[in-house]
């Protein structure tokens, strides 16, 4: 299964039962050239943690995390981001599964 398919078969449901809202924004064209190739994007928002996940279609999932300062900002100081490549499909999964655990 790839990372974008076991998202929305194994996390996006979760994620929504607890509050959290789930956005696809869209974006410019990747072109080819691109290393990573096009980019389906992901944001999660909640009352106080945010994240951002960046599925390629070369195979790259980059996912981005933190918690929200009392305002509702993001707090820098607990911004964490993993990329992992290609062939690290059971890392992906395991890294999604993390992100639910955090999203909490």
């Amino acid at each position: 299964m790839d990372s974008l398919s076991f998202f929305k078969d194994k996390v996006s449901n979760i994620l929504l039962q607890r509050g959290y809202a789930i956005d696809y924004p869209k974006f410019k064209e990747i072109p080819h050239s691109d290393p990573f190739g096009g980019l389906i994007r992901v944001d999660i928002e909640g009352k106080d943690k945010y994240a951002s996940i960046s599925f390629y279609s070369q195979g790259w999932l980059s996912l981005d995390s933190a918690e929200k300062d009392t305002e509702g900002k993001i707090n820098d100081n607990t911004l964490k981001t993993i990329l992992l490549e290609p062939k690290e499909i059971t890392g992906k999964e395991l890294a999604l599964l993390a992100l639910l655990d955090f999203l909490k």
